[in-house]
């Protein structure tokens, strides 16, 4: 199963243990991963349990989430590939806050639009 076959749901998932995960030396728990997701703990349960079954984390009941290998993997692809869309939204687009850090607003669309339209500009006398 590829990334891009996994529900938005379950990247979502992936990459917060990935998150927790990757940055302390913790056990990632249940709990820890509702507060992370802003979902309540019987969600985050459930989710679990589907994704034990796909093979993405290691869960017992009562125990702690570790990622398997292929879940790892297909975090370690949603964080670069994120990585990789906010560095062309820095560099390209001229993003001078942290990409993706919240909801773009009318004027923030507005300057992107702009930015793109200059863009298309430039594409076309060199082509």
């Amino acid at each position: 199963m590829s990334v891009s076959e996994l529900s938005a749901s379950t990247q979502n998932y992936l990459k917060a243990v990935w998150g927790l995960s990757e940055w302390s030396s913790d056990l990632v728990t249940p709990s820890l991963i509702a507060e992370r997701t802003g979902l309540s703990l019987s969600s985050v349960s459930d989710a679990l349990r589907r994704m034990t079954g796909q093979g993405l984390v290691d869960h017992a009941p009562y125990g702690s989430v570790v990622l398997t290998d292929t879940g790892r993997a297909h975090a370690l692809a949603m964080v670069r590939r994120h990585r990789l869309i906010e560095a062309f939204l820095v560099t390209a687009l001229g993003c001078t806050e942290r990409a993706g850090a919240g909801p773009v607003g009318p004027q923030r669309a507005q300057d992107l639009r702009r930015r793109r339209r200059q863009l298309r500009g430039a594409q076309g006398r060199h082509a």
